[in-house]
C-alpha cells in the first residue's frame, strides 16, 4: 500500500499556490474591477453619452484631464469623485449635480451588475459542489480532473486577450461569461484538490504509527497548504504591479481605457501563473476511488444523496444542525466584504488603480500576521476554539460599525479618508485567516466519529451555498442611491456579523460533542424484494451443499415477515426423515428422538431410529445411504433405566438414561 511521501505533500501544496495566483487578483480584484469599468462604459454607450471628462483638484482649483493634459473645465462640467461620497459632476460656478443614472440592461446599474455577476458565479460553484462533490469521492480520475480543470479555467482566463476593449464596451458580455466560467473551474478544481487531504493524512507515516495523530497531521497539512497560498497571492500581486505600470494605470490621471486594459492583463497574468503551477500536481500520487453505493451508477445521484442523507442525519444533532446555519449566516457576511471591498474602494472612497493595488495587497499579508496573533491569544489566555471564533468576529464587527459612522453627518471618520482605505484591508486580513481556521475547529468537534468526509463535504457545500446572497443584496441595494450606492452594505454586514455573534453563544459544543460520540448512523431502507430472492440472498454465503430444512429463514433485511412458502407435495414419512437427515455426518443415529419432516413439522412417529451408512469411497452420500431400523417393543415398554451392566455390555441406550449413567457411560462407545 503507497505510503504518503514529501513529494505528494510538496505536489499537494503546490496547488494552493497555484490557485491563490489567480483567486487572490483574477477572481477577487481585477476580475470585478474589470468588469464593472466596461459596464460603466458600455452604459453611456447605450444611452448615446461619451465619458465626462474627470476632474481632480490642482493647487486648490478644479481641473480635468482631457488627451492627458489638465484644463480648467467648462460649462459642460467635469465628474469629480469626492471621498466618502462618490462620483459627483462638477461645473466651474462651484455647482455639483448628481451623475447621470446608467443602465446597462433594463433597472441594472454598472456596479450592480458587477456584484449580480459575483453573485451568479459564486452560486455557479455551489452547484457544481453539490453536482460533482461524489466524483471527489468515488472516482479514480481525482487527479486528471484535478488537473484537467485547472489547465481550462487558466485556458478560458487567457482569452480575456480576445476581448475587444474599446469605447463602447462590447465585450462586457462575452467578459462576464468567460469570468463566471473561470470562477467555476476554480472552484471544481478546489473539489478535487481538498479531496486528496483525507488520503494524505491516512496514508501518512504517522498516522500509521499512531493513529490518534491523524487530526493533527491534517492540521499541520491545511495550515502548509494555507501558507503557500499567502505567498502565491503575493507573487500574483508583484506580477500585476509590473503589468499595471506597464499599460500606463498606474499613472496619474489616466485614462479609463488604459485602466482596463491593465485590469484585462492582470486577470490574464493570473490565469498564466495559474496554469503554470499546476504542473506541480504532476509528481502527486492517484489513490484509488471508493467504490460507489451499490444499486448507484451516477456520481450526481450519488451527491445528491449523499448530502440529502447527512441533512436527515444531522437534524438528530441539535447542536451541529444549529452551529451549520450559523455558519451558513456569518460565512455570507465575511466572504461578501472581501468580494465587495474593492468596488466600494472605486466608487465611494474614489481610489486609485494604485491605491486598489495597495489594498489588495495588503489584506494577504495581514491575513498571515493575523492567523499567528490569534493563534497566540488562544494559547495564552487557554480560549476554546469557539472562544476564539467569537473573538475573531467580534474583531470584524468594528468594520461594519466604522463605515456606518460615516452616515453621521461632519464625521471626519466612517470611510471619508482615504488612509481609511487601508484600515479596511488591514482589519478585514486580519480576523480572515484565524475565522475560517476556528470555524472549521469548531465544527470539527462537533462531527460523529467516522463521519468526518461526509460531514464536511456539507460544511463547505453550505459555505459556498451562501456567499453569492451577500453580492447579490448588495447589488440590489445599490438600485436605490446613486450617491454612495455600496455604503449601505455596511447594515447587511453588521446585521449578520452581529446576530451570528450572539447566537453563537447558544451553541453548546460539550453537549454537541456528546450528542455526535452518541449519534449512531440511521440504516438504510432497502427496496423490498420477493421471498425467492431474499432467501437466495439469505443462503449466498453458506458452503455449498447447505440445506435449510425447514427452518424458517430470514429475508435480506432481517424481518421475519416473509410471505409463507408454497405448499409442498406431500411425501412419506420415511422420505421425509431421509431428507432432513441428508446433511448429518455418517454412523449418526436418532436412537428415539422424534424428528421434524422436510418442512419442519413434529409430527412424525417415535417407532423407528435411523442411522447413516457411510457410501462408498467416491461417491457422495444419498438419502438411499439412511436405514430406517425398527425399534423392538420391548424396548418401547422399558420403563426402569437401566443398569451399569447395560452400559458395561455396550447395549443400545434410549434417551431416557439418567445423567449418572450416561457420564459412567462415557467409557464405551455409544451410538446414539
Amino acid at each position: 500500500m503507497h505510503e504518503t511521501s514529501r513529494t505528494d505533500c510538496y505536489s499537494w501544496y503546490s496547488y494552493f499556490f497555484a490557485s491563490s495566483c489567480f483567486a487572490s487578483v483574477g477572481a477577487a480584484t481585477f476580475g470585478p474591477l474589470l468588469i464593472d469599468s466596461i459596464a460603466h462604459t458600455y452604459s453611456r454607450s447605450r444611452l448615446g453619452m461619451t465619458a465626462i471628462p474627470t476632474c481632480e483638484i490642482v493647487n486648490g482649483s478644479y481641473f480635468y484631464a482631457k488627451d492627458g493634459t489638465w484644463v480648467s473645465p467648462n460649462s459642460t462640467g467635469c465628474m469629480l469623485c469626492v471621498v466618502g461620497f462618490g462620483e459627483q459632476v462638477y461645473f466651474s460656478d462651484d455647482r455639483y449635480e448628481q451623475a447621470p443614472t446608467l443602465y446597462v440592461i433594463g433597472n441594472l446599474r454598472p456596479s450592480a451588475f458587477a456584484l449580480v455577476v459575483v453573485a451568479f458565479s459564486v452560486f455557479a460553484q455551489a452547484v457544481c459542489f453539490l453536482l460533482l462533490g461524489a466524483m471527489a469521492d468515488y472516482s479514480n480520475l481525482r487527479k486528471v480532473l484535478l488537473i484537467l480543470s485547472a489547465w481550462c479555467g487558466s485556458v478560458v482566463g487567457i482569452l480575456f486577450l480576445a476581448t475587444p476593449i474599446n469605447s463602447q464596451g462590447t465585450g462586457l458580455w462575452v467578459l462576464a461569461l468567460l469570468w463566471i466560467i473561470a470562477n467555476v473551474f476554480l472552484g471544481i478544481s478546489s473539489i478535487f484538490h481538498i479531496s486528496f487531504m483525507q488520503y494524505l493524512t491516512n496514508d501518512h507515516p504517522k498516522v500509521k504509527a499512531a493513529a490518534e495523530c491523524a487530526e493533527q497531521i491534517k492540521n499541520r497539512l491545511m495550515s502548509i497548504g494555507t501558507i503557500n497560498g499567502f505567498f502565491g497571492s503575493l507573487l500574483g500581486n508583484i506580477c500585476t504591479v509590473i503589468v499595471l505600470s506597464l499599460s500606463g494605470a498606474l499613472k496619474k490621471g489616466a485614462p479609463e481605457s488604459d485602466m482596463q486594459q491593465g485590469y484585462l492583463w492582470a486577470v490574464v497574468v493570473a490565469a498564466v501563473l495559474w496554469g503554470v503551477f499546476s504542473f506541480g500536481l504532476l509528481p502527486l500520487h492517484v489513490w484509488p476511488g471508493k467504490s460507489l453505493p451499490e444499486g448507484t451508477t451516477s456520481y450526481v445521484m450519488t451527491s445528491y444523496r449523499s448530502t440529502a442523507d447527512t441533512l436527515r442525519q444531522a437534524s438528530k444533532l441539535p447542536q451541529t444542525f444549529r452551529y451549520l446555519m450559523l455558519w451558513f449566516v456569518f460565512s455570507d457576511g465575511v466572504s461578501t466584504t472581501g468580494r465587495i471591498g474593492l468596488l466600494f474602494a472605486k466608487h465611494d472612497m474614489c481610489a486609485s488603480v494604485t491605491n486598489q493595488f495597495l489594498v489588495a495587497i495588503t489584506v494577504p499579508i495581514a491575513a498571515a500576521i493575523g492567523s499567528w496573533l490569534f493563534y497566540l491569544v488562544h494559547q495564552k489566555f487557554s480560549l476554546t476554539a469557539m472562544q476564539t471564533l467569537r473573538l475573531t468576529l467580534a474583531v470584524y464587527l468594528l468594520l461594519p460599525i466604522w463605515g456606518i459612522i460615516g452616515y453621521i453627518p461632519s464625521s471626519p471618520i466612517g470611510f471619508r479618508q482615504i488612509w481609511e482605505l487601508y484600515f479596511i484591508g488591514a482589519w478585514y486580513g486580519l480576523i480572515l485567516g484565524a475565522n475560517t481556521s476556528y470555524s472549521r475547529t469548531v465544527f470539527s468537534d462537533l462531527i460523529p466519529p467516522g463521519e468526518e468526509a461526509q460531514f464536511f463535504s456539507l460544511y463547505m457545500t453550505t459555505g459556498r451555498a451562501s456567499s453569492w446572497i451577500g453580492p447579490f443584496v448588495v447589488g440590489m441595494l445599490t438600485q436605490t442611491r446613486m450617491t454612495g450606492v455600496m455604503r449601505v452594505s455596511f447594515f447587511y454586514l453588521f446585521a449578520t456579523t452581529f446576530f451570528s455573534l450572539l447566537l453563537l453563544g447558544y451553541i453548546d459544543v460539550e453537549k454537541g460533542k456528546s450528542e455526535a460520540h452518541g449519534w449512531e448512523v440511521e440504516p438504510k431502507k432497502e427496496k423490498p424484494i420477493s421471498h425467492e430472492e431474499s432467501v437466495r440472498l439469505f443462503l449466498a454465503d453458506f458452503p455449498p451443499g447447505f440445506s435449510s430444512g425447514g427452518n424458517p429463514t430470514k429475508d435480506a433485511v432481517g424481518n421475519h415477515n416473509l410471505p409463507k412458502p408454497k405448499k409442498e407435495k406431500p411425501i412419506s414419512h420415511e422420505e421425509s426423515v431421509r431428507l432432513f437427515l441428508a446433511d448429518f455426518p455418517p454412523g449418526f443415529s436418532s436412537g428415539r428422538n422424534s424428528t421434524k419432516d422436510a418442512v419442519g413439522n413434529h409430527n412424525l412417529g417415535a417407532d423407528a431410529h435411523y442411522e447413516i451408512i457411510s457410501p462408498p469411497l467416491g461417491r457422495p452420500r444419498a438419502s438411499s445411504d439412511i436405514e430406517m431400523k425398527p425399534i423392538q417393543q420391548k424396548e418401547k415398554e422399558m420403563e426402569a433405566p437401566l443398569n451399569i451392566d447395560q452400559l458395561e455390555q455396550g447395549l443400545e441406550v434410549p434417551f431416557n438414561v439418567t445423567s449418572e449413567e450416561f457420564l459412567l457411560g462415557e467409557r464405551r462407545r455409544l451410538s446414539i
